[in-house]
C-alpha cells in the first residue's frame, strides 16, 4: 500500500483555501460570472422501474461523501478567496411530469444553467418522468469542483451503487476516502514547487507567445467571446495504425497525437517553435485517485520542429518533451505564466492557445442492469456531459483538441473559438493532421520536409479545380468599345470622382476623343508604346483611354517610383510619347518633346457629338506593359494583352456585377 502523502486536516475554522487549481476557476467566474464553458451538464437516460427514493438518497449521499460539492465560495476580508462547506443535507431533486417532445428544451435549460458560486449549490439537478418506464436524469456541477475523471470514472460508479443499495433496503459499501479535497487544497498550497518551476522557466526561456493559426475572421482583443464544438470520428483503420506506430515507438498514441498535431501546426504558422499545451488529470497521488474535485492543469508543451529530422527522431524529441512536462505536472499553470516575463497579458490563451489532450482515464461501466431492471444510460444526442457553446460560453481557448477511444474506436470533440474560425477551417485542420500522421505512420526514416499534409480532396482542387478555368466570355468586345457604348447609353451618369470633383462619362468622353486624335496626329500608330507619368485622376482615365482607341498600349510610370527606378522602366519600354502633367514633366526631366502634356484637371472641352471611329483592336494586341523589379531589382516589362483585361472584365462582371453609383 501506498504511503499517503497529504495528511487531513483540523476543522478548527471554516474558511478554508482554494487549490491553486480551484483558484484558476474562480478568477474566470469573477471576471465572467456568467460563462458556461466550465460547466459539466450530465443527462442520464434511466430506463426500468425507477425508485425515485433511492435515487435521491443515493445523490444525498455522494454529496455527504464529497465535501467539494457543499463548497461555496467567496473572497474574505483580505481579498484571499477561500471556500465553506455546508453542512450536509439532503439532495434537492425535483421530479417533473413531461411530454418526450419537451426534453431538448429541459435539457438545453440545463446546459445553460448560470451558477451563482457565491450564494448557491455547486451542483443541481431534476428528474423528468417521460413515462412509467422511462425518465431523464439532468445534473449540473461547475468544474470548480469536478473535471472528467471525477464524473465519468467515480461519480457515476457511486452514483449505481449506492442506487443499487438503496433499492434494496442497504447501506452502500464506498471505500473511504482517506482524504477530502479540502486537505488536498491545504497541501497544493504548502508544496514546494520551486524545483518544477524552475523546470519550466527553463524550458520555456525565450518563448515568444505569438502563435496565431490563419483565421477566417478578424483577430481582435475580443476575439474568442463565442465557441462552438466539432466531433469526428477516425476511421478503424487509422487508429489501428496509430496504436501499433505508438507501440512501435515506445510511445503513447497521444505522444504521437501531439508530435503531428505540432507539425500541423508548423505547416500553417510556419514556425518551428512550438508551444502546445495539455491537461494532465492531476491524480498522482493515490489518495485522491477516487475523490471528486477538479484537479485538472494545463502543461505548456515547447516543441522545436526541425524540417531535416526524420519522423522517428522527431518523434523521440516530442516523447521525451511530454515525459518531462508530466514529471513536473504539479507546477500550477498560473504560476509557470506568471513567472514569465516575455508572457504578454500572462493568461492561458497567449501562452498556449491551442490544447490538444487524451482523455483516457478509466469510466463507468453503464451496461449493467440495477435493481428493479433499471438500467443508466445516455439519452440519444446527449451522450455522457456535453460542455455550453455559442455566446454565453467563452472558447477556453482558440482551439482545443480533447480524443477519447483507442485502436477500436478514435474519436475527437474540438471546442474552438466561433468567432476566429469556420466549421469548416477545423475540419481541414483535422483532416490535415490526420493525413501527415498517415505519412509519418507509413515511413518513419523519412525527413518531415517530406511529408505531406495535403489530402486527395486538397490536390484535386489545387490542380484541377483551381486550373478548370476555361469558359465563355460574355461579352467579347474590348474595353474601349464597352466604354463607347456606355457613354452613348448613360452620357450623363457620373463615371468618376477625383480630387476635382464628379466627372461624367460625356465629360471623359470628350477628353479621351480629343486626345487620340491629337496622338494621331503625332503619328502614334498601333502597337506603340506610350508612357503615363500621372496620379489617380479623371485626366489619366481619358489619357489611357486616348493610346486604346490609337491602338497603341500604355505602360503605367508611378510618379511615387525613385527617378533611377523609372528611368530604367522607360530605357527598357522605349515609349514613343509618355503622357503626364507638366508638374510630373518637370519633376522627372522627361523629354519636352517627347512628351504629351495634359492638365491634371480635366479639360472643359465641348462635347463631340460623334465618337471617332476606334481603330480595330486585336484580342492579341497589347493593352499595356506592366513591370515588376524582379530578383535582380532590374524591372522587368511583362506586356498584358487585350484578351487577358476582357477576361478580367468578364470575370468581374459574372462575380460582382457593376451596379449604378
Amino acid at each position: 500500500m501506498s504511503q499517503t502523502t497529504i495528511t487531513p486536516v483540523k476543522r478548527n475554522k471554516t474558511e478554508h483555501p482554494l487549490s491553486w487549481y480551484q483558484e484558476r476557476m474562480w478568477l474566470l467566474n469573477q471576471k465572467n460570472p456568467k460563462d458556461l464553458s466550465y460547466n459539466i451538464p450530465i443527462a442520464f437516460l434511466l430506463e426500468g422501474k425507477l425508485n425515485y427514493e433511492a435515487l435521491k438518497r443515493s445523490l444525498s449521499e455522494i454529496l455527504h461523501r464529497h465535501e467539494t460539492l457543499r463548497a461555496r465560495f467567496k473572497n474574505n476580508p483580505h481579498g484571499e478567496a477561500v471556500q465553506v462547506i455546508s453542512e450536509p443535507e439532503s439532495f434537492t431533486l425535483p421530479l417533473l411530469h413531461i411530454q418526450e417532445s419537451e426534453i431538448p428544451h429541459y435539457i438545453e435549460e440545463n446546459i445553460r444553467h448560470v451558477f451563482d458560486l457565491i450564494n448557491k449549490p455547486i451542483i443541481n439537478g431534476q428528474l423528468l418522468r417521460i413515462d412509467s418506464l422511462r425518465h431523464l436524469l439532468l445534473l449540473n456541477v461547475h468544474h470548480i469542483a469536478a473535471d472528467g475523471w471525477s464524473i465519468e470514472s467515480i461519480f457515476f460508479s457511486e452514483l449505481q451503487k449506492c442506487y443499487e443499495a438503496f433499492s434494496a433496503g442497504k447501506i452502500p459499501e464506498l471505500k473511504p476516502l482517506p482524504v477530502q479535497y479540502i486537505d488536498f487544497a491545504y497541501w497544493h498550497r504548502q508544496s514546494d514547487m520551486s524545483n518544477g518551476l524552475a523546470f519550466w522557466q527553463k524550458h520555456l526561456d525565450g518563448y515568444e507567445s505569438s502563435l496565431e493559426l490563419p483565421t477566417d475572421f478578424v483577430r481582435t482583443p475580443q476575439s474568442g467571446r463565442t465557441s462552438e464544438r466539432f466531433e469526428y470520428s477516425y476511421p478503424a483503420d487509422f487508429s489501428e495504425a496509430l496504436e501499433k506506430f505508438a507501440q512501435a515507438h515506445g510511445c503513447t498514441m497521444f505522444m504521437c497525437l501531439l508530435a503531428g498535431f505540432a507539425l500541423t501546426i508548423n505547416r500553417y504558422t510556419g514556425k518551428d517553435d512550438i508551444c502546445i499545451g495539455t491537461t494532465t488529470s492531476g491524480r498522482i497521488l493515490p489518495e485522491i485517485e477516487n475523490l471528486i474535485g477538479f484537479f485538472i492543469n494545463i502543461l505548456p508543451l515547447r516543441i522545436s520542429v526541425d524540417e531535416e529530422s526524420t519522423v522517428c527522431d522527431f518523434l523521440n524529441a516530442v516523447r521525451h518533451t511530454a515525459l518531462s512536462g508530466f514529471d513536473h505536472q504539479t507546477v500550477p499553470f498560473e504560476r509557470i505564466a506568471s513567472s514569465l516575463s516575455n508572457l504578454q497579458g500572462n493568461s492561458s490563451n497567449s501562452l498556449v492557445p491551442l490544447v490538444i489532450r487524451h482523455q483516457n482515464f478509466p469510466r463507468t461501466n453503464l451496461d449493467n442492469s440495477l435493481s428493479g431492471g433499471v438500467k443508466f444510460g445516455s439519452y440519444p444526442g446527449y451522450e455522457g456531459y456535453i460542455t455550453a457553446t455559442g455566446k454565453d460560453a467563452i472558447a477556453r481557448c482558440e482551439v482545443e483538441l480533447s480524443y477519447t477511444g483507442d485502436r477500436n474506436k478514435l474519436e475527437i470533440e474540438v471546442m474552438y473559438a466561433s468567432d476566429l474560425y469556420k466549421p469548416s477551417t477545423i475540419k481541414n485542420l483535422l483532416l490535415h493532421h490526420q493525413q501527415l500522421m498517415r505519412e509519418m505512420i507509413a515511413d518513419d526514416k523519412k525527413r518531415l520536409c517530406d511529408l505531406t499534409m495535403l489530402t486527395s480532396t486538397d490536390r484535386q482542387r489545387l490542380l484541377v479545380e483551381f486550373n478548370r478555368t476555361k469558359r465563355e466570355i460574355k461579352n467579347p468586345d474590348n474595353f474601349v468599345l464597352r466604354w463607347d457604348k456606355q457613354v452613348q447609353k448613360t452620357p450623363d451618369a457620373v463615371a468618376c470622382n477625383d480630387s476635382h470633383g464628379k466627372w461624367h462619362y460625356r465629360d471623359i468622353a470628350a477628353a479621351a476623343n480629343s486626345f487620340a486624335i491629337e496622338l494621331l496626329q503625332k503619328g502614334i500608330k498601333p502597337g506603340d508604346s506610350i508612357g503615363v507619368c500621372m496620379e489617380r485622376s479623371a485626366s489619366m482615365l481619358a489619357s489611357i483611354l486616348a493610346i486604346w482607341k490609337t491602338g497603341a498600349a500604355y505602360v503605367p510610370l508611378d510618379p511615387s517610383y525613385p527617378d533611377s527606378y523609372l528611368s530604367l522602366i522607360t530605357n527598357d519600354a522605349k515609349p514613343k510619347l509618355i503622357v503626364c502633367t507638366s508638374v510630373q514633366q518637370e519633376k522627372f526631366a522627361f523629354n519636352h518633346n517627347a512628351c504629351f502634356i495634359v492638365d491634371e484637371k480635366l479639360p472643359q472641352l465641348p462635347r463631340i457629338s460623334s465618337v471617332i471611329p476606334t481603330i480595330a483592336i486585336s484580342p492579341d494586341d497589347p493593352a499595356y506593359t506592366m513591370y515588376t523589379s524582379g530578383s535582380t531589382g532590374r524591372p522587368k516589362g511583362v506586356k498584358i494583352p487585350h484578351r487577358q483585361l476582357i477576361n478580367w472584365l468578364d470575370n468581374l462582371e459574372t462575380n460582382w456585377p457593376f451596379e449604378e453609383g
